[in-house]
């Protein structure tokens, strides 16, 4: 009983990790795009590599680490898509921000 629990432990972390970098990847994308900048990371097969000549604008970086925060705090398991969420965490005004980033980057994927 003990691996399965450790096993299933081990996979919803590997999902959150995954999630996590597609949304710090849409965010790098979606600053380099809109804000003019170099793009600060990029996902290849092996996993996370930062531009160390790069950092998010102070805008991008707050939103970011906002909805960082609200993913990580979300109390569904399994986590749905939000804008499928019944349950709204975001702040309307961080909500309408979001939504332009991931509207945004789908549209140039």
């Amino acid at each position: 009983m003990e691996r399965l629990i450790r096993r299933r432990t081990s996979s919803a972390r590997e999902k959150t990790e995954g999630e996590l970098l597609d949304l710090a990847e849409y965010f790098s994308t979606y600053c380099c795009e809109k804000h003019e900048r170099v793009k600060a990371l990029y996902i290849n097969s092996w996993g996370l590599i930062m531009n160390p000549n790069h950092k998010l604008c102070p805008e991008c970086q707050e939103l970011l680490n906002y909805s960082i925060n609200l993913y990580l705090r979300c109390p569904h398991s399994p986590k749905p898509d939000c804008k499928k969420c019944d349950n709204l965490c975001f702040a309307p005004a961080y909500r309408l921000r979001f939504q332009e980033v991931i509207r945004f980057v789908e549209g140039i994927l």
